[in-house]
């Protein structure tokens, strides 16, 4: 039997899987369970259209101006899913033809860091460490040189609105280090974070118009986001389908996720795991409020 035969029939066994899908179904339990427990990306529209925005900030040529992107979102909305794909696509790579990599997607998290020393913290995600007793005029230079030599086309700051504590001269002060990045660089940067992040922006005249804001919104409970139920289902390796779009159960998942992206994520894959252990290999309201209750349990244990 060829590999396209095999892929066909496992099509023809599991056609609520996707292509990739169905030979993951076939696999041991225990596999099965460390498979769903995975990260992935799943495209959903709003999420593909603010990930082809990115794209186009990544091939954008060098500006004075250069524009970015703000990307606005509460918890588990899917930013950090949305930036993990985005890096996926534009790996740092050896460079043989010089001694530093090429890294054309540079990444740092401000997260719960008052007063952070935005040079210090790009220059260490490059594996560059300047001594301590550095003068911040010499650091800050070296840190525009580094970003060059390493050819860098987009930086990336999560959790945007850490970075931007402190008095209003403050968060100005923050600002103006983003906009020489900017300028510097000449490269776009793309910020991410929740509301607040917008309400310090919007007070610099010159940033509030090169990083334009781009929102992840929950979930309606519409056609979009039965849509993206069917593309999570196709994703999680049950050997009976669970029509997770179905209008009840579609209903019943919002209504326990509040429509937020990362919330339904949880439920579903929880709900996949209790499917394979209780053997019943499918989704049903039942097996939701057993996963939710589960869920409860574990953020209990965390606390």
């Amino acid at each position: 039997m060829t590999l396209a035969t095999a892929s066909q029939n496992r099509s023809l066994k599991y056609p609520h899987l996707g292509e990739d899908y169905g030979v993951v179904a076939d696999l041991s339990d225990e596999e099965r369970l460390a498979f769903i427990s995975r990260d992935r990306f799943i495209s959903f529209h709003q999420s593909t259209e603010i990930l082809k925005a990115m794209n186009r900030l990544y091939r954008q040529e060098d500006a004075i101006r250069p524009s970015g992107m703000l990307l606005v979102g509460e918890s588990l909305i899917g930013k950090s899913f949305l930036i993990d794909q985005f890096m996926k696509e534009h790996p740092a790579q050896d460079n043989t033809q010089g001694d530093a990599a090429i890294v054309p997607v540079v990444h740092i998290t401000v997260a719960g860091r008052a007063r952070v020393d935005i040079y210090r913290e790009i220059m260490g995600s490059l594996n560059c460490r300047p001594a301590a007793t550095a003068k911040p005029d010499a650091v800050r230079v070296d840190c525009i040189d580094l970003m060059k030599d390493v050819g860098m086309r987009v930086l990336i700051i999560e959790e945007f609105q850490d970075l931007l504590v402190g008095t209003p001269t403050e968060q100005d002060v923050a600002l103006n280090h983003v906009k020489y990045i900017m300028g510097e660089t000449r490269r776009p940067i793309i910020a991410s974070g929740v509301e607040k992040a917008v309400n310090a922006v919007v007070k610099s005249t010159q940033l509030k118009s090169r990083l334009r804001v781009r929102r992840l919104y929950r979930f309606g409970l519409n056609e979009e986001y039965q849509d993206a139920l069917a593309m999570w289902e196709q994703t999680l390796p049950l050997r009976k389908s669970s029509n997770l779009d179905d209008a009840s159960l579609a209903q019943d998942i919002h209504e326990r996720s509040d429509g937020v992206t990362g919330r339904i994520s949880d439920l579903v894959k929880m709900a996949a795991e209790l499917a394979i252990e209780d053997k019943s290999e499918c989704i049903t309201i039942k097996t939701l409020a057993r996963a939710e209750e589960a869920l409860g349990s574990i953020a209990a244990d965390s606390d």
